[in-house]
């Protein structure tokens, strides 16, 4: 997966740029976690009505963000505001603590969902949690991408780098990924229904093919062959270079737990700096399906030029197809397409740094 909707993706589930998962660690975690609870509340809790509510934590983020722009570069300013917003909770946290789906967070369902998160038990994401999770992620992301405003993302409209996985994104063929489209997807992805149709696009007669399969195709394993093995992991280390701002360290780890005739479930778990999984940010299982997406049309097609080059880095040594573009320079593992083992760009550097077969 591409920058871009990776990028989309985590921001659905790492929004808050200081969470609980920083301060949660070793001893005396209980003590933390009320401290934090509390914190949330005298924070989120603009209204004091007891509850937490999405539109609260939502108006919170806009001043928050609005007010670091204000503060540019001012050191002093910046640390400030980070006190200032230490406690508003993200918006993964408050989907998996609104245990009705009422889209309010009480202090008796944020503490019972700590206590899950303490002894280390997963929370599976409902519908309404997929929705509100994925679909904050694209409202606030994709304006980034919406050159022309129409509320869609077409592939003209990403860099050369991030058009990679579009036409697998764009179910229903029309050549743009809308709101909709994308949440069904995700829907799909974390197997909580979303077997709608997309409003968007022209009507089509019947597809030939599973319908069960958004990009269409045939079963082809060998394209697939990274996920075919249960019990394979693998780790890559990301880092993010801003102007003005310490380096940005990140690592995904990604696991295949179980391996069907035409798909696989992969475990993705985000990983703190002393490489170990976050508290408070389960990890997530989604599906992949062994087919291979429909060709879309060529259209204006960036220019990508690819070479096959061996490299080592840290989880060993990889035979690559290397793609350059004016944008950067990537090598992916021959033996495992979509095995991401390098990426070097002007802002991002990512390498593998663990595989485990």
């Amino acid at each position: 997966m591409n920058r871009f909707w990776l990028g989309l993706l985590l921001s659905g589930i790492c929004v808050a740029p200081s969470t609980v998962s920083a301060q949660m660690g070793g001893e005396g975690g209980g003590d933390e976690m009320k401290e934090y609870i509390e914190g949330y509340f005298k924070t989120c809790d603009t209204n004091n009505d007891g509850k937490i509510s999405l539109e609260e934590i939502k108006k919170l983020w806009v001043e928050r963000d609005k007010a670091l722009a204000e503060a540019g570069e001012d050191q002093e300013k910046l640390a400030k505001l980070w006190e200032k917003y230490a406690y508003v909770m993200d918006v993964y946290t408050f989907a998996l603590s609104d245990a009705n789906d009422d889209s309010l967070a009480t202090k008796e369902e944020v503490s019972a969902y700590f206590k899950k998160v303490d002894k280390g038990e997963e929370s599976k994401l409902t519908r309404h949690d997929v929705d509100l999770i994925f679909g904050y992620s694209w409202d606030t992301e994709m304006v980034k991408y919406d050159k022309n405003k129409d509320g869609a993302i077409s592939k003209d409209e990403l860099e050369a780098d991030d058009q990679d996985d579009f036409d697998q994104y764009d179910s229903n063929g029309d050549g743009k990924v809308t709101r909709d489209e994308f949440l069904a997807l995700m829907r799909k992805s974390y197997d909580v229904g979303g077997e709608e149709t997309p409003k968007e696009g022209p009507k089509e007669g019947p597809k030939e093919g599973p319908k069960e399969t958004p990009a269409g195709g045939e079963i082809d394993k060998s394209a697939f062959a990274l996920y075919t093995k249960e019990g394979r992991s693998w780790t890559v280390k990301s880092i993010t270079t801003i102007e003005g701002m310490d380096p940005i360290i990140s690592y995904v780890q990604t696991e295949v737990v179980k391996v069907g005739d035409d798909y696989a479930e992969i475990k993705t778990t985000i990983l703190d700096k002393d490489r170990k999984p976050m508290a408070g940010v389960p990890g997530t299982t989604s599906k992949i399906e062994f087919r291979v997406p429909k060709a879309g049309q060529p259209g204006n097609v960036p220019k990508v030029e690819t070479t096959t080059e061996t490299i080592k880095v840290e989880a060993g040594e990889f035979e690559c197809i290397v793609s350059t573009t004016e944008h950067g320079k990537s090598w992916t593992s021959k033996k495992y397409p979509g095995l991401a083992v390098k990426m070097e760009s002007k802002t991002t550097k990512m390498e593998l740094i663990e595989f485990k077969e």
